[in-house]
């Protein structure tokens, strides 16, 4: 039994890297995370606010342990809806031309082939959000510098506690969007 799960997963992971397809997602994924960090350092002073709905998120905000993972807060909805988008684009493919319903008729254990699928699929959503993290708290830090926000709290132990929460929360907030 796990010698199949391991066979679909492989099976579905190699359409899932396929260069047109890996490339567009984390290019996606890269464009939002340097575009929410970008404006959330760069009008960090703006009376309009930086933040989500007007919410000004100041210099002291952004020198707690929580300032490294601000930016990548911001975007979770985002890698969500980019996760849903590739997940249902997959499955309308393989629906559209016949392929799923082949595969379902042929493979004994059904179950077995979906969730070989979904674990593919969730595979790939671990990826994109290790992806945005990088990018997304890399620039912060690139760009705190530039702007006078103190770094010293991001990058110790809190800091480091930080960012497992926020990327377990945003890997469960892609998980819901992917189901």
């Amino acid at each position: 039994m796990i010698r199949s799960l391991t066979r679909i997963f492989f099976a579905e992971w190699r359409k899932l890297r396929r260069p047109t397809l890996l490339l567009g997602t984390m290019g996606a994924v890269a464009f939002f995370s340097v575009l929410v960090s970008s404006l959330l350092f760069l009008l960090i002073d703006s009376p309009q606010g930086n933040g989500d709905r007007g919410v000004r998120i100041t210099r002291e905000m952004l020198a707690l342990p929580s300032g490294s993972t601000q930016a990548f807060t911001s975007i979770g909805n985002l890698l969500g809806i980019i996760a849903l988008c590739v997940f249902a684009a997959q499955t309308a493919q393989e629906y559209s031309l016949g392929t799923l319903r082949n595969l379902l008729v042929r493979q004994p254990g059904r179950i077995r082939l979906l969730i070989g699928k979904l674990a593919s699929m969730k595979a790939f959503a671990v990826i994109m959000t290790l992806v945005g993290a990088v990018i997304s708290i890399g620039l912060s830090y690139i760009l705190a510098g530039s702007k006078d926000v103190s770094t010293t709290l991001w990058f110790n132990s809190d800091g480091r506690i930080e960012i497992a929460k926020t990327l377990l929360n945003v890997f469960i907030s892609i998980l819901g969007f992917g189901w």
